[in-house]
Order: structure tokens, then C-alpha cells, then sequence
């Protein structure tokens, strides 16, 4: 995960980003967001190509407490095998979230 940072407070529409490598090939970067909350998971968006990149509508989701979320990259490869990084943040937007779609 290069994006966003961990420790991050999210507010609004943020880019999220990763890189990935293997010595086989990269097939998909897949991204999500974990609620710590309610332990709900949100599909975020899945990049083919370098640089692996997609947008979280924090709106969409609930505020969290501090830390109480994580946004996720897993990199699968050619091979199917799969990596999982994370980084925790913190949401806090001026109204709660609805729970509805979160890519853009």
C-alpha cells in the first residue's frame, strides 16, 4: 500500500494505491476497506495495470473511531498466489456514510 498512508484520517474521495511485483507477472490488484465497526467489507475497485490505483468515497461509509479501518491491496499473480497489505486509517467525514457502493 503506498496510498493512503497508514495512521491516515480519510475524508471525502482519496486515491488509493499499491505496487506490486513477482517474478511471473502481476494479473490484478484487488482493493477493499474493512469497517473495524460494524465488520463489514467494501469492494473498492480491482487495476490490471501499473500503477495499481483506484478512488474510495469515504461518504459512502460510516466515521470510524480512530484507526478502526483498514483499506487493503491484494496482488495476485500470474499463478493465482496472493499477497494482503493494509494499512489503518481513520474516516471522518462532516455526516455519516450511507454503507453504499464506495468506488468512483
Amino acid at each position: 500500500m503506498t496510498a493512503p498512508a497508514a495512521g491516515a484520517t480519510l475524508s471525502g474521495t482519496v486515491s488509493v494505491a499499491a505496487t506490486a511485483t513477482s517474478d511471473v507477472g502481476i494479473d490484478r490488484v484487488e482493493f477493499s476497506y474493512f469497517d473495524g465497526a460494524t465488520g463489514k467489507t467494501f469492494a473498492l475497485g480491482t487495476d490490471t495495470t501499473a500503477p495499481y490505483t483506484t478512488c474510495f468515497d469515504t461518504t459512502k461509509v460510516p466515521n470510524t473511531t480512530p484507526l478502526d479501518a483498514t483499506v487493503y491491496a491484494t496482488a495476485f499473480d500470474v499463478t493465482g498466489a496472493q499477497t494482503k497489505v493494509g494499512n489503518g486509517v481513520t474516516v471522518t467525514n462532516a455526516v455519516g456514510g450511507s454503507g453504499g457502493p464506495t468506488s468512483g
